[in-house]
C-alpha cells in the first residue's frame, strides 16, 4: 500500500518536472544561486 503511493507520488512529480521547460529550470536554478549567495553573504557578515 505505501510503496504503491510512493510510486504515484514521484510519477506525479515526474510528470510535473516534465511540463518544466528548460528556461524554466534554468529560471529556478539562477533564484536557489541568488538566495544561497545571500544567505552565505548574511552568514558572513555576522
Amino acid at each position: 500500500m505505501r510503496l504503491s503511493t510512493t510510486v504515484k507520488l514521484l510519477s506525479r512529480s515526474a510528470a510535473v518536472i516534465g511540463y518544466l521547460t528548460k528556461e524554466d529550470i534554468l529560471l529556478i536554478l539562477s533564484i536557489l544561486i541568488m538566495s544561497l549567495q545571500l544567505l552565505y553573504d548574511y552568514l558572513k557578515d555576522r
